[in-house]
């Protein structure tokens, strides 16, 4: 009878090509081929390659057969810990251990009790309607849906990422359905708790060693910073975190680099071997590593939500100067007053930008998946969009900027035929509220001296300069003197050249070659007051409209500072006397509170 041996493998020794040896450096770049012999006498060295960082004179094992498999990330391990590239070897690369026999195949890890639904729910699989039944509640659940449904309802409720490690409800989902134990179906949370400061202390050491150590000025210039995570209810924190992550991006791999040389040093043995309870920061992972194609994403993500960020701070500005520091690119400074007739070259702006960002991620490596989602942001604006048809106010404000007029429409929609019925339903909408509201109206007394508004502030970013050249009226030899102011009109209708004309009639065919250059609507309504008496009335109603909601988010919060539990007998009249006089002084209004002060 033959004797029985341990099996040995079969596998023959891969030949090193050139074309291997270009894929080693190209993924390791900076790093050499060994010049130790006596480490790579080992079997394991058949199968890999030995390698050492020029300059720090690491040294690492890298998997021969990965490379030829052309695999993004081939296995590569410390070459003081061989045991785990003999695991990988016969793991992953079809049983192959030591050819000498040696050595003995790796071990596997004791298994557990096998658990089935069969063996839960007392069923018989021998018996063929048992057997029918078991085979029914195995189909029926899906692992992969499962887990996109109980992430789909912890982002939709904004749940805490841990409430998937409470005890109590995976034993719901397991009394509900005991597949989602037995196929490891409940997931965990991947925030890592900090339980120190080692690494931000770390990171901003990194950053202040390169910065120094750069021949680049402007990253000599760099100050040390940490990252910014996004928030659930910070309007585009996405935004602010992916603009720190492309700030921090020159230091990213020291720092890769020094946290995992700090970690090693602290969790592995003389062996090489991982202390037991040691645990790899999630960052340090192999798989959760920035790669060249992770950094173009995040720039392409940046410069999309760049140009909501510009809209957005542009039409919730109250036009007040907080924050004074030098003007940066694509940065608003001084503060936009939000308009409300600037929500249709939003609208128009960001469609064109969803537009363009679609053709800049066809060649990415995830194309569809980022084309998806923006075909999807598209919609959703779209959707947003069209309601402009339930309230003539965008139009109207839109319309009665002098600069704009109905010629906007004409620049924006006239090439879609569509859109030609946009324009005539607008038409409609403001003709309807002006003969409702205004043309009728009774005039106040003309002679009283009113006081501008205060002046609008302007900036030059990638979204003003997209909106200046979508101004309606084209500038025909713009004059510098304004003609002159006519006397006020003494009924609502006059008559020019026969036709009976009133205010609105008249104003749309009064032209004057400098509404073009016209960039402060309310100026020039201020000054058309007498002439247009009502029109001006309409007009500064309409374009006084703030478009969004976040001067009174503000005031809200300016409120609850000025109402501390202290104060809390304070009358509400009084609260409301104090915020207005605040915002009067805050917009040059009022110069001072003196004559309130004096006694009547």
């Amino acid at each position: 009878m033959a004797t029985l041996h341990p099996t040995k493998s079969t596998t023959p020794v891969p030949e090193r090509t050139e074309e291997d040896n270009q894929r080693l450096f190209q993924l390791y770049k900076g790093w050499t081929l060994t010049e130790r012999d006596g480490q790579v006498r080992q079997w394991v060295y058949q199968f890999g390659y030995g390698i050492q960082h020029a300059q720090k004179g690491e040294r690492r094992w890298v998997c021969c057969l990965c490379i030829k498999q052309k695999r993004p990330r081939p296995k590569s391990y410390a070459i003081k810990g061989l045991q785990n590239a003999e695991g990988h070897l016969y793991t992953d690369h079809n049983g192959i251990m030591d050819p000498t026999g040696k050595r003995q195949k790796p071990a596997k890890a004791s298994e557990k009790a096998h658990q089935s639904i069969a063996t839960i729910l007392q069923l018989n699989p021998k018996e063929p309607k048992e057997q029918d039944l078991i085979n029914t509640l195995i189909k029926r659940f899906d692992k992969t849906v499962f887990q996109q449904k109980l992430v789909n309802w912890i982002v939709n409720s904004n749940q805490s990422f841990s409430i998937v490690n409470d005890q109590y409800l995976r034993d719901i989902f397991n009394y509900l359905n005991p597949s989602v134990e037995i196929t490891k179906a409940n997931i965990t949370d991947v925030t890592e708790v900090s339980r120190s400061d080692t690494w931000t202390d770390m990171l901003k050491k990194v950053q202040a060693v390169e910065s120094q150590l750069s021949d680049d000025a402007q990253l000599k210039k760099h100050r040390p910073v940490g990252v910014v995570v996004d928030n659930a209810t910070r309007w585009l924190s996405q935004f602010s975190m992916i603009e720190r992550a492309l700030v921090l991006r020159p230091f990213y791999n020291s720092f890769v680099q020094r946290a995992s040389n700090e970690w090693e040093k602290v969790n592995l043995t003389r062996a090489g071997h991982i202390k037991k309870g040691s645990k790899l920061p999630f960052f340090l992972k192999e798989e959760n590593r920035m790669t060249a194609d992770d950094w173009h994403v995040l720039g392409t993500l940046y410069d999309i939500l760049l140009d909501f960020q510009l809209v957005v701070r542009g039409l919730e500005g109250d036009g007040q100067g907080k924050h004074r520091r030098k003007v940066e690119e694509n940065e608003i400074d001084p503060p936009l007053s939000g308009t409300s007739w600037d929500l249709i070259h939003a609208y128009e702006f960001l469609l064109e930008s969803l537009e363009s960002a679609k053709r800049a991620v066809a060649n990415f490596p995830d194309s569809h998946h980022l084309a998806v989602n923006i075909n999807l942001g598209w919609l959703k604006l779209n959707e947003y969009y069209e309601h402009l048809n339930d309230s003539p106010l965008i139009y109207g404000a839109a319309v009665l900027h002098p600069a704009y007029r109905w010629a906007l429409f004409d620049d924006l929609w006239g090439d879609d035929d569509e859109r030609q019925l946009w324009i005539t339903k607008a038409k409609e909408m403001v003709q309807d509220l002006w003969e409702r509201e205004y043309r009728d109206l009774e005039v106040d007394d003309p002679e009283i001296e009113l006081p501008a508004n205060k002046r609008l502030k302007t900036s030059r970013n990638k979204f003003t300069a997209w909106r200046t050249k979508k101004r309606g009226l084209t500038a025909r030899g713009i004059s510098v003197t304004e003609s002159p102011i006519q006397s006020p009109a003494q009924s609502p209708r006059s008559s020019v050249g026969g036709l009976d004309l009133d205010e609105y009639e008249q104003w749309q065919r009064d032209i004057e070659d400098s509404d073009a250059s016209v960039t402060d609507p309310y100026e020039y309504w201020h000054k058309r007051r007498l002439k247009y008496p009502r029109l001006s009335r309409m007009a500064l109603d309409l374009l006084t409209v703030p478009p969004m909601s976040a001067e009174c988010e503000r005031l809200f919060s300016t409120t609850g500072r000025m109402v501390t539990k202290s104060r809390k007998r304070l009358d509400a009249s009084t609260i409301g006397l104090c915020q207005t006089l605040r915002s009067w002084l805050r917009a040059g209004l009022i110069g001072s509170l003196d004559r309130i002060l004096m006694d009547e």
